[in-house]
């Protein structure tokens, strides 16, 4: 998924105890005395998605691979309903080594049980971005004439944004089974994800074919044998959704659909056709038989983190479908759950959290029939609890804090941001150093970008690189000695190809994000180092090394100290192919905190205004 441009979101936040209670204490009079209590690290008010709830079985994978045959088990066994919600859902994502794909799961899950109903809910992708979504429908739901009944119905999710729907996503990623099993975190059920620890760049590996050959940093020079790729539009009579002679082209749709049962791939459609006919497809792409070359090129090994969550916490999760699947406009399903979940014999609470818009949520809630709006709060604004989460954690957090996330963009520019405000004394141009501003999108990609965004070069201004500056920086000033560290990992870079404008944009926003912005982290690092050593020589203005932006003594303090405090990692694999050494990053897609070993936050929102303000991707 998520290559270039188009991220952001559901998460949920775990720990593995129980809600703490602080009770009233009074003294022998009667009068209360004074009480002190930790910071609540939850998401609370009567606009909130969720309680936290007690009793969960919390299971993770860190590899696609472990995840995906839990899932496929999962999947076969449902006895009443399946809920699959992603920014990406592919129909042939392999799920074991020699092709098993998703297709096949549903399929034999389908045939298994006569009652079962399958919903999938990919996002409704925006152009340049392909994720293969108009070719999910009509695969997916051939399963109801191989099974001779209706039992699948896929609906393509639109974004909600309240700022420019046609730039944002629907980005949530889970799975639910039977309302009492949910799957979520970072894994999209798509190309790419299936690999394990050992990241193998061999693209040929387990059986690995067609567009499941992943990497979308390099050009690919391999080819799929004909006979293994089909076209799924065909089975609808259209030709690549660009409809040519009045919009049918021949077919034979009991041969497609054989050659789909048969093992067959999503054909690439990558393929540039020229412009040389005004019955050309407008967008330039056409079938291909493009893939890597295993001889050659290495495929990207994929790094991310999903859970399975058994017990009350599940049925907020599957409310979130039906709430977006209601209010998308397709089939209306019921939800029948109970008012009160029960908890099961887990140890773990558990709050679902969500980046929701506003519109999003007004959407779901006029979707509502008028006997349960009496059991739901009305929206009054957009959720961006995940931000708020993530804050809680950072602000509370006493030992060591780690990060591994897809992008790591956040305000850079001033000493307080809010989510809701532009970021002060910083302006898009303004952040810009010289070489950034040369290598930024121009021509068609820029005119495009802002024909769909408003604030395509609006710089970043959540606040979660200010709290973990601010937290370290406690740390730091502290008197005793506090063995306090940050630890980020993160992609080499963005997925896509570095001579692309918006990829190196990308790396610019990080880059200043996290070293050269004036209120980067690690010169927020730096200011509070000169500020204790500032405080320490009795220098009466030392406050100001870490709040004003004028205030330019920290730059004697050496980069190399930052590293008691903050370590920054990514990860790369290299492999031999033939006669030739090769490398590639191990492309880092999770989303997820760990706080002192008590506290998890994971799911699908980055560290992006994307994912963090709320407004934006869901």
């Amino acid at each position: 998924m998520e290559a270039t441009s188009l991220e952001g979101s559901t998460g949920l936040l775990f720990d593995a105890s129980p809600i703490k209670t602080l009770r009233q204490i009074i003294d022998e009079a009667g009068n209360a005395l004074t009480s002190n209590a930790a910071d609540n690290r939850w998401v609370l008010s009567d606009q909130s998605f969720s309680w936290p709830r007690t009793g969960n079985t919390v299971t993770p994978f860190t590899t696609g691979k472990s995840y995906f045959k839990k899932l496929a088990e999962e999947l076969e066994g449902a006895q009443k309903s399946i809920y699959i919600g992603g920014w990406q859902v592919n129909w042939d994502a392999q799920f074991a080594p020699g092709g098993l794909r998703l297709f096949d799961v549903l399929l034999k899950a389908a045939r298994a049980n006569a009652g079962l109903k399958i919903y999938v809910m990919p996002w409704k992708h925006s152009p340049p971005i392909q994720t293969y979504d108009k070719q999910t429908v009509p695969v997916l739901e051939a399963i109801n004439e191989l099974v001779g009944r209706k039992c699948v119905t896929v609906t393509l999710a639109a974004s909600l944004a309240d700022e420019d729907p046609g730039f944002f996503s629907h980005h949530q990623k889970f799975v639910v089974i039977d309302e009492h099993k949910a799957f979520i975190g970072g894994m999209d059920v798509c190309y790419g994800r299936f690999d394990d620890e050992t990241y193998d760049l061999h693209a040929d590996a387990e059986g690995r074919e067609g567009l499941n050959r992943y990497n979308g940093c390099i050009p690919h020079l391999g080819h799929v044998k004909p006979e293994k790729l089909v076209d799924p539009d065909l089975l609808t009579g259209a030709y690549d959704n660009h409809p040519t002679f009045g919009g049918l082209w021949a077919s034979n749709r009991s041969e497609i659909l054989k050659k789909i049962e048969n093992g067959a791939v999503q054909t690439d459609y990558s393929g540039e056709t020229p412009y040389w006919s005004a019955m050309s497809r407008p967008t330039g792409l056409s079938p291909s038989d493009a893939t890597l070359d295993a001889t050659r090129q290495p495929r990207m090994p994929w790094q991310d983190v999903h859970v399975l969550i058994e017990g009350p916490s599940a049925a907020d999760i599957a409310r979130n479908f039906v709430y977006r699947w209601n209010s998308e406009g397709g089939e209306k399903t019921p939800l029948d759950l109970p008012a009160e979940p029960e908890a099961v014999s887990g140890g773990c609470t558990v709050q679902v959290l969500r980046s929701a818009p506003f519109k999003m949520r007004k959407a779901e809630y006029a979707a509502l029939k008028d006997d349960a709006k009496k059991d739901v709060t009305q929206p009054t604004g957009k959720q961006c609890e995940i931000a708020l989460a993530m804050k809680n954690l950072i602000e509370g957090a006493t030992s060591f804090i780690y990060i591994e996330n897809q992008f790591f963009v956040s305000a850079f520019g001033v000493e307080h941001t809010e989510p809701d405000k532009t970021a002060a004394n910083v302006s898009a141009e303004s952040a810009l150093s010289g070489p950034a501003q040369k290598i930024r999108s121009s021509g068609f990609q820029e005119w495009a970008t802002h024909l769909v965004s408003d604030k395509p070069n609006e710089a970043p201004k959540n606040f979660i690189c200010e709290a973990l500056g601010e937290r370290i920086g406690k740390a730091i000033m502290s008197g005793a000695k506090e063995n306090f560290h940050v630890i980020i990992t993160l992609p080499v870079h963005p997925e896509g190809k570095l001579s692309d404008g918006n990829i190196m944009a990308q790396v610019h926003w990080t880059m200043q994000t996290l070293v050269f912005g004036t209120f980067s982290l690690l010169n927020r690092v730096r200011r509070y180092i000169k500020a204790r050593e500032l405080r320490d020589k009795k220098v009466a203005d030392w406050k100001k090394a870490t709040t004003d932006p004028d205030d330019r003594r920290y730059e004697d303090v050496d980069m190399d100290r930052c590293s008691d405090y903050v370590t920054l990692l990514n990860l790369r694999n290299w492999a031999q192919l033939g006669d030739r050494y090769v490398t590639e990053q191990i492309y880092i897609h999770t989303k997820m905190m760990i706080v002192d070993d008590l506290f998890a936050l994971l799911g699908s929102a980055n560290i992006n205004d994307r994912s963090m303000l709320g407004s934006r991707d869901s």
